[in-house]
C-alpha cells in the first residue's frame, strides 16, 4: 500500500534539493562553469545525424546523451562532490564508485548529488541551446540546427 502523503514528502524533499543547488552553485560558480564548459564541449561535438524535429525532443535527447557523460566524467564528478561538501550536504564522496555498491542503491547523499548533478547538465544544455555559447550547433550536413522550431 502506497502511503498518502508521498507527495508531500517529495515536495518537500526536492524543494531542499533544489534551495542546496541553488545556493551551490551561487556560491562556487567555478565548479558550476567546470561542469557547463564540459557539457559544451560535448554539445558542440556531438553527431547530429538524426536531429529531433522539434526543440523539447531535442532538448531531452541530448539530456539523455549527456548526463551519463557527466557521470563518467571525473572533472564533473569533483566539481559536484566539492559544491556537495561545501554545501554541507555529506562528505563529498556521495558519487565515488565502490566496489561492491549494488549497481542500482543510491542513499539520500548519493540521490542529492545526482539531482544537482542534473540541474547542472540541464542548465548548460539550455544556455548551449539558447545560443548563449561561440558557435552554433550543426548537423553532419554541415547545416546550422534551429531548436526554435
Amino acid at each position: 500500500m502506497i502511503e498518502q502523503n508521498i507527495p508531500e514528502k517529495m515536495g518537500g524533499t526536492i524543494a531542499g534539493m533544489t534551495a542546496t543547488c541553488g545556493a551551490a552553485f551561487r556560491q562556487m560558480p567555478e565548479e558550476l562553469a567546470r561542469i557547463t564548459a564540459f557539457v559544451e564541449a560535448e554539445m558542440k561535438g556531438q553527431n547530429l545525424p538524426n536531429a529531433p524535429s522539434n526543440r523539447d525532443e531535442f532538448i531531452a535527447t541530448t539530456f539523455a546523451r549527456m548526463y551519463p557523460l557527466v557521470l563518467s566524467s571525473d572533472e564533473c564528478r569533483q566539481a559536484v562532490e566539492n559544491m556537495m561538501k561545501k554545501s554541507g550536504v555529506g562528505d563529498g564522496s556521495a558519487l565515488k564508485l565502490r566496489e561492491g555498491n549494488p549497481q542500482y542503491a543510491i542513499g539520500p547523499e548519493r540521490a542529492h548529488a545526482m539531482y544537482m548533478t542534473g540541474n547542472a547538465v540541464m542548465g548548460a544544455i539550455l544556455l548551449v541551446t539558447a545560443g548563449e555559447t561561440e558557435r552554433p550547433l550543426t548537423t553532419d550536413e554541415g547545416v546550422q540546427y534551429d531548436p526554435t522550431n
